[in-house]
């Protein structure tokens, strides 16, 4: 059997692919941070070499060579059996190494630190399920099976699949953590990897590097790409990815106007806006982190930054929390231009200036649009996958096509949103690619996996994050703390219920939030009225 997955990269993450060797007794093991820990019943844990047992009180770290041979054995006592609470979480130490027990249901279990995708402590994460979701950015380690968001390729693998898989990429490179990209605009592909290129060769996975698809033939389950190469499938998995909303004003095809959607824009864009002024438009996420980091440490002359709403982030924020974050960034700064709408842009050879609302002009000797992205679906509209009005895929709760063995997910799907009673939503979050092609694997090989999972997304501005976390429209805005300080939680209801929050400086609210929607959980306006910090409080139950 041949499995395609056509993609620009979903950023996807998981644990590495390790052969097991037990001891004479039977440990149930997770896959953690590359790691493999194995859990008895006698405690304590350590995170040294590839394999990990635990034991209360005593941690034993079992090194292993590629063969899997157990190498030195380390016993080290970290802490004792009343140190833990059951449905807790405790970071300790062995031999200067930070790990994490964990306690859920009279079991003890240990898992890395960090969360794999910055490296920031889960120490403070929130428990639910067997599950520890990172506080800061929403990604879920199960403390049974590893990461719960998984590439697809990578799920196929460590699901045991052994037949052929290929991916297509119209990259260069391996998968790479594209949410970076506009937080920290330097990076090359390389310093942002996901897997290190080996990683493929050892999982037997063939890769396709810049081939672009023009066609996907169901009938005959042929893939063409605009090159003139064609590869046979079995099973499809279409994870192309959004691409950058045009500018439709006159003037857009200047140069140094720019587009934000891979490495070497991001580059492109660092290296032009040195002492030029810089415009951007857009004031949602993409835009403002841009903004964020090209206004620091004298990247350009100036950043000035033009919105359609009366204040950043109003539609998913709220005005309060928008006009808040535009002062911190005036503070920076950084200059607005809100409501408006760009007329056109002017120059000879390089854009020189924009006209916004018809009249006013601003010199502009850098542009960087930021408006959004529509799904890279155009190859499939002359095909049988059933596309929605807006080019989104079709898919059910299995991220299964209309088409036989055709699955897709991430940026360019319409998916079933069980916070949405199971109505198609279509969200372009980092984190609910991860559970698409997780899932998408999954049910390619048979096993019936419905997606569910709650969104979570973040975004870094002056090195502070801010994460949200629910779906829904909202009507009010209840918000605890400090806004004028930046640490607060706002809680966005509708009607009687809140549907999300948001939160900066309040870790893990979000995280605690997210858990208790997954559970099925309504947490009510009327209990936020009475206590502002409830979201802190949450427990899994």
């Amino acid at each position: 059997m041949t499995l395609f997955k056509l993609s620009p990269w979903l950023p996807l993450m998981v644990s590495s692919i390790t052969k097991l060797r037990f001891n004479s007794f039977p440990f149930p093991f997770i896959r953690a941070m590359g790691s493999v820990v194995s859990c008895g019943k006698k405690g304590g844990a350590s995170i040294s070499g590839s394999q990990i047992e635990v034991g209360l009180p005593v941690a034993r770290a079992m090194s292993m060579s590629n063969n899997g041979d157990t190498g030195e054995i380390i016993e080290e006592t970290v802490c004792s059996e009343s140190d833990l609470i059951d449905e807790g979480i405790k970071s300790v130490e062995l031999s200067g190494t930070k790990i994490l027990l964990a306690k859920t249901k009279g079991n003890v279990y240990a898992i890395g630190a960090k969360c794999t995708h910055y490296g920031l402590p889960l120490e403070n994460g929130s428990l639910c399920d067997g599950r520890i979701r990172c506080p800061f950015h929403g990604a879920c380690f199960s403390l049974k099976t590893g990461a719960a968001g998984a590439k697809c390729v990578e799920t196929l693998r460590q699901e045991g699949f052994k037949g052929k898989i290929m991916l297509i990429t119209a990259e260069k490179t391996i998968p790479y953590d594209r949410p970076k990209l506009s937080k920290a605009m330097h990076l090359d592909a390389d310093s942002i990897l996901l897997r290190q290129p080996d990683f493929y060769q050892k999982a037997n996975i063939d890769v396709k590097f810049r081939l672009k698809v023009s066609k996907v033939d169901p009938i005959t389950k042929t893939v063409l790409t605009e090159s003139g190469e064609s590869f046979k499938y079995d099973k499809l998995f279409l994870a192309t990815g959004g691409k950058p909303r045009n500018l439709m004003v006159p003037g857009s095809q200047l140069k140094n106007v720019f587009f934000l959607r891979t490495p070497e824009d991001a580059n492109s864009i660092v290296n032009n806006a040195k002492g030029k002024k810089v415009v951007i438009i857009g004031s949602s996420f993409i835009g403002m982190e841009a903004a964020s980091y090209l206004v620091s440490d004298n990247r350009s002359a100036s950043v000035v930054v033009i919105g359609s709403t009366s204040a950043p982030f109003e539609r998913t924020l709220g005005s309060a929390v928008g006009q808040r974050i535009q002062k911190w960034f005036e503070d920076n700064g950084v200059i607005f231009k809100n409501s408006a709408k760009v007329s056109k842009l002017e120059g000879t050879d390089k854009v020189e200036k924009i006209i916004i609302n018809d009249k006013e002009v601003i010199e502009a000797e850098v542009v960087v649009a930021g408006i959004g992205v529509v799904p890279a679906t155009d190859y499939l509209k002359d095909t049988k996958v059933n596309l929605n009005k807006g080019g989104y895929v079709v898919v059910n709760e299995e991220m299964r096509t209309n088409v036989e063995d055709i699955y897709s997910g991430g940026d360019i799907v319409s998916f079933p949103l069980f916070l949405n009673r199971d109505s198609p939503v279509s969200i372009g979050h980092w984190q609910i690619a991860h559970k698409h092609g997780h899932v998408a694997a999954l049910n390619m090989l048979g096993k019936k996996e419905p997606f569910y999972s709650v969104p979570f997304f973040w975004t870094s501005l002056f090195g502070k994050s801010l994460r949200y976390t629910g779906y829904g429209a909202f009507d009010d805005v209840i918000i605890s703390g400090s806004l004028s300080h930046l640490t607060f939680i706002a809680y966005y209801c509708n009607g009687p219920k809140v549907v999300g929050i948001a939160e900066m400086g309040k870790a893990p609210a979000a995280a605690n939030f997210a858990n208790y929607l997954f559970k099925g959980s309504s947490l009510m306006k009327s209990q936020v009225q009475s206590n502002g910090d409830i979201a802190l409080k949450l427990k899994c139950e």
